[in-house]
């Protein structure tokens, strides 16, 4: 059996009813970064102790974006819920994504799912990243929000070819910040995760091409 064969889709996991932990969802592009790369993934900077705290705390909705990136290039995705190009991601559901957890397994399951469903590219589950999270004025309908934004890996020389996935999303597409078509827009989005950082409030906009 190559490794091809051996990767299951988030989709196919869930019909199997195989009831997988998060380590071991194989929505990979092949092997860990430790086996391709040879270095272990990041950490986060984010203070664990602070972040549940405050996730204890807030009784709003909760967002998650997924960001990956390969080289100079971010994926990012045209939505049609008035937030136009943005990085995939959506509103963290405890029946889809699981309980509000200390170790933050509900938003890492989201990120990746997020990412897997929106785009129908593979992504490596097990160790995406909190980077950043905000208290997050959305400017289209004044909601307050907590919103979380997680490195998602993707690992590998090529880029896959992203795909429009569910009926939120209308392009996907990879981004860099020279790209005339999208630097703009992903430049806005990388400024808000910056801004975000550790619990700091910000507004979001909507940026349209």
């Amino acid at each position: 059996m190559n490794n091809e064969s051996k990767l299951l889709s988030r989709r196919t996991v869930i019909q199997m009813g195989a009831g997988l932990p998060l380590s071991a969802m194989l929505l990979s592009c092949g092997g860990n970064s430790t086996q391709r790369t040879g270095k272990a993934a990041p950490k986060s900077k984010i203070n664990q102790e602070s972040y549940w705290a405050r996730r204890q705390e807030w009784k709003g909705e909760e967002w998650v974006y997924g960001i990956v990136q390969i080289s100079d290039r971010t994926l990012m995705v045209n939505r049609n819920d008035g937030m136009g190009w943005s990085f995939p991601g959506g509103r963290l559901d405890a029946i889809q994504h699981g309980e509000k957890h200390e170790k933050n397994d509900d938003i890492i399951n989201a990120a990746t799912v997020f990412v897997h469903d929106q785009t129908l590219i593979p992504v490596l589950a097990k160790e995406a990243i909190i980077i950043a999270y905000g208290y997050v004025i959305d400017e289209r309908g004044g909601e307050n929000k907590l919103v979380h934004w997680v490195n998602v890996f993707c690992l590998g020389d090529d880029l896959p070819r992203p795909q429009a996935g569910l009926n939120i999303v209308k392009e996907a597409q990879w981004a860099a910040g020279d790209d005339p078509y999208l630097g703009a827009c992903l430049t806005q989005r990388l400024k808000e995760v910056e801004q975000a950082g550790e619990g700091k409030t910000l507004i979001i906009r909507s940026c349209g091409i």
